[in-house]
């Protein structure tokens, strides 16, 4: 008895002493798409092609039942061994005075898959021990999951769904009888894998299994005559490599296993086939790449991802362009339009100046290289004009800005607000694809922002208010109501799916954006050359823009709730400046303002005056004179407006003159437009070694008052009204005077250098 105990204790040490192999060798990365369909394969890192049998991955009972049968048909019933099938084994192979058979279970092979050794009798005395030892740590199933997903199918494929899929395209829940067969035929004899040599060897193989599975009633006689029918597999499959940007970029981002993404396959094949539709155009134009992302609207899933026109091209396809900081241009305007309405600067209506500006060293300037004096609000964003969007930059201030895109996570901007100054909404700084059509789902989200995933999100885990909800309605209404550039030609794209849209262009033509939100879709479209190189043809709205409308208008239509008016009221403001009207203001609307909104500034524009019984003279207590005074409101613009406005030909109220026998002079009629106070202007030499002329602008609120003109005290010209004087100037320091006949005045003091270089 003494001696049993001490055997016992003995073997129990032992049996403890001896480990179980690596459970979970290095697996294979697979993603598939939002509906379970494979969308891209890795290699692990041991550089095998073996894919777990995670929880999720459902075996099917076809296989299952086809490869317990062929291996270990009592798998339900032994402890780890079966002492039947090793007896069996044991005299077959006595008999054939060589190893005809193992014996093994599956528990048996799959500690020896795990931990292979040379075929001995203490070996496998081992593998007896250890499969006990599995056995009472993990259930059968755990145990069958562990064993498919690591048997051998032949050279560097290790797993049944790695078989699966090299030999038959596709996944194990598609495959039938005949193909599971050959599966469990295969893992019997992996090294006679390669099928076009062992295809006899294979077919014998696999037809027994089925013969088993009709012997057992699992199949019928039909099944069973249709699957002996059924060919061998003629060639090897590739892993499926779908979407390789951004399987890359998940793969790169450490996603390791079996990952069920938010991509849809279906619009991402859609989205891939509309660039490549695109392509040849753009290559006509020395456009060599794009990209596109699609997010939906409220979950920020990501639905298609497209970083370059082709992945496997050599030159630079394998550049991901929905990640690659590139210059933003004007794509970030609307958001700074919406803080402005947020702090009460002002309304849609209201009029924002359009006419040359210096901050410092920076003269931001119009795409179009044109100036409109003043122009609304609306017009400025729908019109994307750099200098209003500077203005309010200026007015909101530069830092608060940075701010707001630091609370949506632009992760670009690397320097202090400082570093990118005024310049930060017109493409001072770089901002990603997927990044910035993000933030386009504020608009539609009601100024909530939240991260993009690439997950199936039940519910958005981070959740920001960056703008108010009345804000954003009001931009996406604005940004809905665009007209299409080029309306020909864009007609041929139906408008099934209404969306709110914005296009941008960089600095020297590097970039063409073109990003639009509804309340189903947020879609980002980049075109330009990854070498950072410009091309006149580069524009937003030609480039980037027929992707955007074509994939908007190709996409599904989804039943989700519109956008609805909310958080917004109506305020009354003067209908010519869109601010809050005076008693000069003679007529007024109503426009939408974010419901926060308690006061907005006073028109400053509208003024008042008296005019004489002629209409043509202003008077004034000291000049009244006979009759009866009439009082008169006049919309009278900055004189940088108006001169500006003057030469774009928009009209402009005009200011009768004052009497000119009042005693009491009237000033600030007088404006110096060009140049400004302290302004030292560089004059190169031309061609043909003569220097520049400068050009000298003054603004008048009368058309009627002749202007003496004075240079340095010495008269240089007469005119009436606004004008402007080119005139050669020596170098040094200058004194510039203007006086009308009334005697009002105004005057700068500026500096020439001239570039003898």
């Amino acid at each position: 008895m003494k001696k049993l105990i001490i055997f016992l204790v003995f073997s129990l040490i032992f049996f403890l002493l001896i480990p179980l192999p690596e459970i979970h060798p290095p697996y294979s990365t697979i993603l598939k798409d939002r509906e379970g369909r494979t969308l891209h394969t890795f290699l692990s890192e041991n550089q095998q092609w073996r894919f777990q049998m995670e929880d999720d991955v459902k075996i099917p009972e076809k296989l299952k039942i086809t490869i317990i049968l062929a291996e270990d048909k009592r798998f339900y019933l032994h402890p780890g061994f079966d002492p039947l099938s090793l007896t069996r084994a044991l005299f077959i192979n006595i008999k054939g005075k060589k190893i005809l058979q193992g014996g093994s279970t599956i528990t048996m092979q799959t500690v020896r898959i795990l931990d292979p050794k040379e075929r001995t009798i203490p070996v496998k005395i081992k593998e007896i021990i250890q499969a006990i030892k599995l056995e009472m740590l993990y259930s059968k199933e755990e145990i069958l999951r562990i064993y498919l997903s690591n048997v051998p199918m032949g050279g560097n494929l290790s797993g049944i769904r790695a078989g699966s899929f090299r030999y038959f395209g596709k996944d194990i829940e598609e495959l039938t009888w005949a193909e599971c067969a050959t599966l469990a035929a295969i893992l019997k004899s992996p090294k006679k894998a390669p099928l076009k040599n062992n295809e006899d060897f294979l077919k014998e193989k696999r037809d027994r299994i089925l013969k088993i599975l009709k012997k057992h009633k699992v199949i019928d006689d039909f099944t069973f005559s249709t699957s002996i029918r059924e060919p061998l597999p003629s060639k090897i499959f590739p892993f499926p490599k779908y979407a390789p940007h951004f399987s890359w970029y998940l793969y790169k981002e450490k996603m390791r296993g079996n990952l069920t993404t938010s991509l849809n396959l279906n619009l991402q094949n859609l989205v891939e086939a509309i660039g490549i539709n695109n392509y040849s155009r753009l290559k006509g134009l020395g456009i060599n790449s794009y990209s596109i992302v699609v997010l939906d609207t409220k979950s920020g899933e990501i639905l298609a991802y497209v970083g370059s026109p082709s992945f496997y091209d050599k030159r630079d396809g394998q550049v991901d362009g929905v990640q690659a900081p590139r210059s933003t241009g004007s794509i970030l305007k609307p958001f700074l339009y919406a803080l402005y309405l947020d702090k009460g600067l002002g309304t849609e209506k209201t009029l924002l100046p359009d006419f040359p500006m210096h901050f410092g060293n920076f003269s931001p300037e119009n795409s179009d290289r044109e100036y409109r004096g003043a122009v609304s609000f609306k017009e400025a964003l729908t019109s994307s004009l750099n200098i209003p969007a500077v203005f309010l930059l200026h007015r909101y201030g530069a830092e608060n800005f940075y701010n707001f895109l630091k609370k949506a996570e632009v992760s670009t901007l690397s320097y202090e607000p400082s570093r990118y100054g005024l310049s930060l909404i017109i493409g001072g700084a770089e901002g990603k694809l997927i990044e910035i059509t993000n933030l386009y789902r504020i608009l539609s989200n009601g100024g909530n922002w939240s991260p993009f995933t690439y997950h199936l999100e039940e519910e958005i885990k981070t959740k920001k208010r960056l703008i108010s909800e009345g804000s954003a309605y009001i931009i996406y209404n604005i940004l809905q109501d665009l007209k299409r550039p080029e309306a020909i030609y864009y007609s041929i794209y139906p408008e099934k799916n209404k969306f709110a849209w914005k296009t941008g262009t960089s600095f020297k033509q590097r970039d063409a954006w073109a990003i639009g939100t509804n309340e189903n879709y947020t879609i980002g479209v980049w075109a330009g050359n990854f070498s950072g190189e410009g091309n006149q043809n580069i524009m937003g709205a030609s480039i980037s823009g027929p992707l955007l409308f074509q994939i908007f208008s190709m996409l599904p239509e989804e039943k989700k709730e519109k956008i609805k008016k909310s958080s917004v009221k109506e305020y009354l403001v003067c209908e010519k400046s869109g601010l809050a009207p005076t008693e000069e203001c003679e007529k007024t609307t109503l426009v939408l303002v974010p419901e926060n909104v308690r006061n907005l500034p006073l028109c400053p524009y509208h003024k008042s005056f008296f005019l004489d019984e002629s209409k043509n003279r202003i008077v004034c207590s000291a000049c009244w004179g006979e009759g009866v005074p009439v009082k008169k409101s006049f919309f009278i613009l900055t004189p940088k407006m108006r001169y500006y406005s003057q030469l774009a030909g928009i009209p402009v109220d005009e200011i009768p003159p004052h009497n000119p026998f009042c005693k009491i002079q009237q000033t600030g009629n007088i404006k110096i437009i060009y140049p400004e106070e302290g302004t030292i202007i560089k004059i190169p030499r031309e061609f043909d070694g003569s220097f520049q002329k400068i050009v000298l602008k003054v603004g008048s609120l009368s058309r009627e008052k002749e202007l003496q003109w004075l240079l340095d005290n010495n008269p240089i010209a007469k005119t009436r009204g606004s004008a402007e004087l080119s005139i050669e100037i020596e170098e040094g320091n200058h004194f510039f005077q203007v006086l009308d006949e009334e005697g009002n005045s105004a005057s700068v003091k500026f500096k020439v250098i001239k570039s003898f270089g």
